[in-house]
């Protein structure tokens, strides 16, 4: 009963999110909404071609599911958390596209909490076989990182759909500051748990907010030397995870 739920709430989320830009829900696509509100914690649009990935992630998970002959623990302990990931993932694009900004906040970390939940269950298992670390750990890492920071994005556009007035900090100050604390958080994955991948998400949003913002000296700057810093990390750790063990 768990798998199929898995399996149909895994389609159900793809198809929602490929439909709410290709029909669009609301006439309104995701990005033309994001860039209606006048926030600076949002990458160039390219960044957001990580969703293939993520999509990808979640089928060859499936697929793992689907194929284990065995009832694994190891899996069976987070599926209801990717059940309700799947579910809220979709319920957030409805309220997304159909302009329920603060709400969508809600659901939102919904879907992060299920994705720590996921993640931190499946980062303690020791016995991962190579597969259940590919297919499971591998994409749940990625899609964690992802929503790491559209958590962040998400709750600044709130914010500025409010008239938050920031304490009186402008916008893009602001944005500095949320890209240095989401690259604090990269490195405390990579120093805590040496995931690689969520890392290498945070490194490509970063990346895509330096982009997008190369005429805003200090945010532009930050974003480039925090994607360094945390690059300097990621290659420190991959040399003691995999290349010092050869």
């Amino acid at each position: 009963m768990k798998k199929f739920l898995v399996v149909a709430t895994s389609l159900v989320m793809i198809i929602t999110n490929i439909l709410a830009n290709a029909v669009p829900f609301n006439n309104q696509t995701t990005k033309q909404i994001s860039d209606s509100f006048k926030v600076f914690f949002v990458p160039a649009g390219y960044v957001f071609a990580i969703w293939g990935v993520i999509y990808l992630g979640i089928i060859l998970f499936n697929i793992l599911l689907l194929t284990k002959k065995d009832d694994s623990k190891k899996l069976n302990k987070v599926l209801w958390a990717v059940v309700i990931s799947n579910l809220a993932n979709t319920a957030w694009i409805f309220l997304w596209h159909y302009n329920y900004v603060v709400l969508s906040v809600v659901v939102m970390l919904v879907l992060l909490a299920s994705l720590i939940y996921i993640y931190l269950n499946l980062n303690v298992r020791k016995d991962l076989n190579k597969n259940e670390y590919l297919f499971a750990k591998i994409p749940f890492g990625i899609y964690l990182g992802w929503i790491t920071v559209a958590t962040v994005a998400n709750i600044t556009v709130a914010l500025y759909s409010l008239n938050w007035d920031g304490f009186g900090i402008d916008g893009p100050t602001w944005a500095t500051l949320l890209v240095v604390v989401s690259a604090l958080l990269g490195i405390i994955m990579l120093l805590r748990h040496r995931d690689v991948a969520y890392s290498l998400v945070i490194i490509w949003a970063l990346m895509g907010i330096a982009v997008n913002f190369s005429g805003l000296s200090l945010l532009n700057t930050v974003s480039l030397g925090s994607c360094l810093v945390l690059s300097f990390v990621v290659v420190y750790t991959v040399y003691k995870k995999f290349l010092k063990k050869a």
